[in-house]
Order: C-alpha cells, then structure tokens, then sequence
C-alpha cells in the first residue's frame, strides 16, 4: 500500500522567543575595547614594569625602531606591538613569580 502524502511542515509565524531567549534578545551588546587603547607605550612601560623588564622592553622599542623606523608602535591586547602593513610583534612580560 502506497504512502500517503504529507504536506511539508512550514512555519507561518515568527518563532516564540522562549525566556532565556528574550533575554538574549533585549541586552544590548558591549564592543569589547581594552581599558589601555590609546595609553602612550612609554606611559605603559612605567606603570607596567619595573627593574630589568623595563630595561629590556625599552631597548627592545629602540632596537625595533633603528630596524623598521617606519612601523608604528602602540598598545593593543594590553600589551605593545609594533606594526607594519598589520600587527607584527609584541613584547610580552613573564609573571612575577
């Protein structure tokens, strides 16, 4: 005996917004932008570290700069990173132990 024929389900109403899904819906989103965006390197060399660190983190600016002096160094995923057509190193800090 052949199979009947069924109309294919369609929906012809907007989905219900369930309660964890209103509150999806209704909460504004927050660009996520780092607390240092637009903080000057050499500020976040002094308030970020100290002794030795410092040292190597500034030679290491010098160096990079008589290298490429046509990149550009700012503060990006808290840290700094010189770039060149796009990001291209950063310098991060061991964990004080």
């Amino acid at each position: 005996m052949p199979k009947p024929k069924t109309k294919p389900k369609t929906r012809t109403t907007a989905p219900r917004l369930t309660t964890r899904n209103a509150a999806k819906a209704k909460a504004p989103k927050t660009p996520k932008v780092s607390p240092l965006r637009g903080v000057p390197v050499d500020e976040w060399v002094k308030t970020k570290t100290s002794g030795w660190q410092a040292a190597v983190v500034q030679r290491l600016i010098e160096v990079a700069q008589k290298a490429a002096p046509d990149t550009t160094l700012s503060i990006k995923w808290a840290q700094p990173v010189f770039e060149h057509n796009g990001p291209s190193r950063s310098s991060r800090l061991p964990r004080p132990t």
